[in-house]
């Protein structure tokens, strides 16, 4: 009778640990990866990058490719030098598995040079869609889709036809 409860307890370990809901990790993954932008986008704090990403993070948008830590911190410092006023909100954030999608939308204005285009005092608002993955807790690769053509339109460098 002993062993037989010890093997009911057991069972019942294994049990539960087997049933732990993998939803909760996606839970985590959407808590901590809305917290870094959110840090780095609305608060300034590029740093984040440094403890929040994978050591060969990768990010592809249509006109760019980042690799890398410090290619990640130039080319978002990149819009914290260029734009003030920065208001970065998630519309929404889903996930399975590894896998993050976010909807997003950018707001700023334009006060400072970005990517060798000087200030135009203009304020933008580009809207955008994220698909990360997070390994081992951290942001590994991200597919950034936007509107660059919108984006290159509100700050004057493409005339918006009909105007």
């Amino acid at each position: 009778m002993k062993n037989f409860k010890a093997f009911v307890l057991l069972y019942m370990a294994v049990l539960f640990a087997s049933c732990t809901n993998p939803d909760s990790q996606v839970q985590e993954n959407i808590k901590m990866y809305t917290n870094v932008w959110d840090e780095i986008l609305n608060k300034g704090n590029i740093d984040m990058i440094d403890t929040h990403f994978a050591s060969n993070y990768v990010s592809k948008t249509v006109t760019s490719t980042v690799n890398g830590k410090t290619e990640a911190k130039a080319y978002y410092g990149a819009f914290l030098t260029g734009f003030s006023d920065i208001e970065f909100v998630v519309e929404e954030i889903f996930g399975k598995e590894d896998r993050l999608v976010k909807r997003w939308i950018f707001n700023g204005t334009h006060s400072g040079e970005f990517s060798g285009i000087p200030p135009t005092g203009k304020k933008i608002t580009v809207k955008g869609v994220s698909v990360a993955r997070i390994v081992d807790g951290k942001i590994a690769e991200e597919l950034d889709y936007m509107d660059d053509l919108g984006f290159l339109q509100q700050l004057g460098v493409i005339p918006t036809l009909g105007k």
